[in-house]
């Protein structure tokens, strides 16, 4: 329901857009508000459409992205994890961190999959 309100409050936002220039993001929200209730877009997401809208910006759809979502885990990371963990099982994540070589920069959350979900470790 909640994605339906914001569709709706963006398409509605189409449609104040060609007056955007002279209504303030206030009243916009406010006649959302006063369509679609408190459940519609935030005053800073309207300020932030409406800045795009200004800016040339023509439709409410995502721009296109690659289909590869950007990753830090590579052969290299792996590898260099696989040896720090190899020289001392019984290393901590934050200093594996510490260990890893210059060029290897990966957070904690990715040597935490790569121990789990690659090098199987518990």
């Amino acid at each position: 329901m909640l994605a339906n309100l914001l569709l709706a409050g963006s398409l509605m936002l189409l449609t104040l857009l060609p007056r955007a220039k002279n209504e303030t993001a206030v009243n916009i929200h406010r006649n959302l508000v006063s369509v679609y209730g408190e459940g519609c877009m935030s005053i800073q997401m309207v300020r932030r459409w409406r800045s795009w809208f200004l800016e040339g910006r023509q439709n409410v759809h995502d721009d296109e992205r690659s289909d590869r979502p950007v990753t830090a885990i590579d052969n290299a990371a792996v590898a260099a994890v696989r040896n720090v963990v190899e020289a001392n099982p019984r290393v901590t994540i934050d200093e594996i961190m510490i260990r890893l070589p210059p060029g290897i920069e990966i957070g904690c959350s990715s040597i935490g999959t790569i121990m789990s979900d690659v090098l199987n470790l518990n």
